[in-house]
């Protein structure tokens, strides 16, 4: 049973009844130089069991796929790895949550998706100050890669700012002062 459910995620099927690593691969580039992302008819990116988990928010369901021995690693149709996903998470703890399970799961931090951004990068295009704040504690990740564009992770958090609409809103991380 474990093994079946593994294969089936590993080959996640799309809406078009084929296996996502057996449809064709656009590559086209849009016009800032970025690749765009393949969905499925849902809108949601091609990729694995973990993926799909990841952003359905199930962090029993990625834990489960985890220990399965599901590779961690494995690219959508944009090349985002499931660790980069957690940066588009609703929630802020759920996100820091997953993280930390694909870090015990020995995730490659430093992986960059087609367009050239990291997990780091994602995070900061995106606002998410707990989990840059997570990101920073790990040893082994790169601070300061550009993607195409030029832009390192310090130019896209300087761009974009915190996320003001997140649920930890009031705990002081948005200005960076401790609440009184």
């Amino acid at each position: 049973m474990a093994t079946e459910l593994l294969n089936y995620a590993e080959n996640y099927v799309g809406s078009s009844g084929k296996p996502f690593h057996k449809l064709p691969r656009i590559r086209s580039k849009t016009w800032d130089g970025t690749v765009p992302m393949q969905t499925d008819s849902c809108g949601i990116p091609f990729g694995s069991g973990l993926h799909r988990a990841v952003l359905e928010n199930r962090a029993h369901q990625v834990r489960l796929l985890i220990s399965f021995g599901m590779n961690i690693d494995k690219r959508d149709s944009a090349g985002r790895t499931p660790a980069m996903l957690t940066a588009w998470l609703e929630s802020d703890t759920l996100s820091v949550r997953i993280l930390r399970m694909l870090i015990k799961g020995n995730a490659d931090l430093n992986m960059k998706d087609y367009n050239g951004r990291s997990l780091l990068s994602h995070a900061c295009l995106q606002g998410r100050t707990s989990l840059v704040h997570r990101l920073l504690r790990e040893d082994t990740l790169e601070k300061n890669c550009p993607d195409v564009n030029g832009d390192s992770p310090l130019n896209l958090a300087a761009t974009t700012g915190p996320r003001r609409d997140s649920g930890d809103a009031g705990h002081g991380v948005e200005t960076g002062r401790t609440k009184r």
